[in-house]
């Protein structure tokens, strides 16, 4: 039942955050030192429940998942059109590192580099939030890291093992100020807590809806 709930209160957390949001960054070698709000646009996909299940059932959607060693922590892509991972994530330390990589297995026109995390800000424990539909957490994360040279950071909530969302927004907040034209889109059915992206422009991002085994 615990669990139960912990997967509806992630699901309402992706729902609240999809859109863009004004994380806290830092850019240097540009005129301006702070991150723009952005636009209020949600970069995701929705699917019916039954477009989904058929979309996870393809092989695309098997290779953007990648090959994770758990042995060694290691990952490595098998796909350069897509990136699937779980939202509870098994290696919490290395969460947003990771996730990193996959956006640079999809994303050829960017490069990043020089990823930390940085944990301090982090509890012990879960805490409840006063507001009971939001999801309990453990303190906050930093990540900071350079893209295309250009450093930036930012401070997110942390949710124990599971992805922060929020990270998303603030990638393509990062995706225009390097004045990228694609973004990251999120492909769900709104239920799985599997996260589906590619990194494309809204009219390609929409034709996933419709993929299946024979448009391979």
């Amino acid at each position: 039942m615990k669990r139960v709930f912990k997967v509806m209160k992630l699901i309402l957390l992706i729902t609240l955050c999809l859109n863009i949001s004004g994380c806290q960054t830092a850019k240097k070698n540009t005129k301006s030192n702070e991150m723009t709000g952005g636009t209020n646009m949600s970069y995701e996909i929705a699917m019916s429940i039954e477009q989904w299940r058929e979309f996870v059932s393809t092989e695309l959607f098997e290779k953007a998942m990648g090959d994770y060693q758990w042995n060694t922590g290691e990952w490595k892509p098998l796909t350069d059109r897509m990136y699937a991972f779980d939202a509870e994530v098994f290696d919490i330390g290395n969460m947003y590192k990771l996730f990193l990589q996959g956006v640079q297995s999809i994303a050829a026109d960017i490069e990043i580099t020089d990823v930390r995390e940085d944990l301090s800000g982090m509890t012990e424990e879960l805490k409840e939030p006063a507001n009971p539909y939001e999801p309990p957490t453990d303190g906050v994360r930093s990540v900071s890291f350079k893209c295309n040279g250009h450093e930036y950071s930012t401070t997110i909530a942390s949710y124990g093992d599971w992805f922060n969302v929020e990270f998303i927004s603030f990638m393509n907040q990062v995706l225009e100020k390097e004045n990228k034209t694609k973004r990251l889109w999120i492909l769900s059915d709104g239920l799985d807590q599997m996260i589906a992206i590619v990194y494309d422009s809204a009219e390609n991002a929409q034709s996933y809806v419709a993929y299946t085994e024979k448009s391979k």
